[in-house]
């Protein structure tokens, strides 16, 4: 009887120890990347089958929320420079984006985001999509591909505000 006891008592033990052993993992070592924010985003064409795109910067603010590993949230164009000028957009004639996106969590290399974004642009509705690389809590970096005159390019995500 005094056998089964000690037995019983070495398996509840040994279990207790490995789930806290588990919750430590989780809670220090594992850190799972928090997206959640305000961003500011900066794309520059550098494939185009349109020639005034080519090299066309545009900045847009996204605001972004994390569950889990899903990202969805909103954003406006607010600026362009191109080989014409500068632009910056007022309030109301930014347009306004929606995205969706999927966060890859590596543990040994940078995290991967892939996102969707829709663009209700003045003439038509448009489409990009990114492939990013986790970089730190305040930077994002990658390509994109677009529907927009068949463009790609590169893409950074910079956190505004510590947000």
């Amino acid at each position: 009887m005094k056998g089964i006891v000690c037995n019983i008592f070495t398996s509840v033990s040994s279990a207790v120890v490995i789930a806290l052993l588990l919750f430590v993992w989780n809670d220090h070592f594992l850190k799972i990347d928090r997206l959640t924010g305000y961003w500011n985003v900066n794309y520059v064409t550098e494939k185009t089958t349109y020639d005034a795109f080519h090299n066309l910067e545009e900045n847009y603010d996204f605001l972004i929320t994390q569950s889990d590993n899903t990202l969805s949230g909103s954003g406006e164009k607010i600026s362009e420079l191109s080989p014409s000028g500068f632009i910056e957009y007022d309030a109301e004639k930014r347009t306004h984006v929606k995205i969706l996106g999927n966060l890859k969590y590596n543990f040994f290399s940078e995290s991967e985001v892939d996102i969707s974004h829709v663009e209700k642009g003045r003439k038509r509705e448009s489409s990009r999509i990114l492939r990013l690389k986790v970089i730190s809590n305040d930077l994002i970096i990658g390509t994109f591909i677009s529907t927009i005159a068949d463009s790609s390019g590169h893409v950074r995500l910079t956190r505004k505000n510590g947000s």
